[in-house]
């Protein structure tokens, strides 16, 4: 399946955006800047609360006769703005990188393009011509090791840096062109259930999600999960919880009549709705 769009720099932007979630640089990057700017947060409460509150009488007075008490109150009082602020914090380092990245970028000749690309058995093959020259891309199916996506665009990564943007609605097509040329893609690249996408929708408006099997499709996803779960400060359980079975309490409470446990091997068996069949040679 050929078909020819567009690309322009607000594309390459989202394809930006989503590269900041997925590689290790920019993780560390964010873990840095995010405990820096909550460490800036908790000490600028810090010291304006030891300034403001010996104005108070009681606080005055408290501050006199137990100073020890005095900072315990003034510390757990600094940390409320670090909590409120939680959001914030972490939105700051995308939004600070994205805007340096559009200053670098915005007199960058090569966009827009026009890109064509041609879905096929083997792979994704993309020409895209730009002012200096022609780019020729060819990426087999096996080689996206991760596909990324917002509301207009997928992103075939095929190296940790590198990706294919590909947006989900080409205005060159008819919109059954559309949605055979979506369905050809996630029928490619085995991407039919979308239990990270729809996780990560649920926690990003603050629910709780359990999560059933297939929990993700690679590790990159369950990663950016787990990373929203913490982000947005909600739980995220996978469907098959042992637990919280009635087995695995019994055998909590059997544990002290055991003894020492050196080595334990579990083995979950079921009588097969397909054994009979298989007796019979129907298989």
């Amino acid at each position: 399946m050929d078909t020819k769009y567009q690309l322009t720099f607000e594309d390459f932007m989202a394809l930006q955006k989503d590269s900041l979630k997925r590689t290790e640089h920019h993780k560390a990057r964010y873990n840095i800047t995010t405990i820096a700017l909550a460490m800036m947060v908790f000490l600028f409460g810090f010291i304006v609360l030891h300034i403001i509150l010996p104005m108070s009488l009681y606080f005055y007075s408290l501050y006199l006769n137990s100073e020890n008490i005095f900072k315990l109150i003034v510390v757990c009082l600094a940390i409320i703005p670090v909590i409120l602020l939680r959001p914030f914090i972490g939105k700051y380092y995308d939004f600070v990188t994205l805007r340096k990245l559009k200053s670098a970028y915005k007199n960058d000749t090569r966009w827009p393009r026009d890109v064509t690309l041609q879905l096929d058995e083997t792979g994704v093959h993309v020409s895209s011509s730009f002012k200096s020259g022609i780019k020729k891309t060819d990426v087999p199916w096996d080689s996206i090791k991760v596909v990324g996506e917002d509301d207009g665009h997928f992103f075939l990564y095929y190296e940790t840096n590198e990706a294919i943007i590909v947006p989900k609605f080409i205005s060159s097509l008819t919109e059954s062109e559309n949605i055979a040329f979506y369905d050809l893609i996630e029928q490619r690249l085995n991407n039919d259930f979308k239990n990270a996408e729809q996780g990560i929708l649920f926690m990003r408006h603050g629910k709780h999600v359990l999560c059933e099997k297939p929990f993700a499709s690679n590790v990159d996803e369950v990663k950016l999960m787990l990373e929203t779960a913490r982000e947005h400060d909600v739980v995220l359980l996978e469907a098959l919880r042992n637990l919280f079975m009635p087995n695995f309490q019994i055998l909590r409470q059997a544990l002290p009549r055991v003894g020492p446990v050196r080595r334990v091997i579990l083995n979950k068996s079921q009588y097969s709705s397909r054994y009979d069949l298989y007796k019979r040679g129907d298989n």
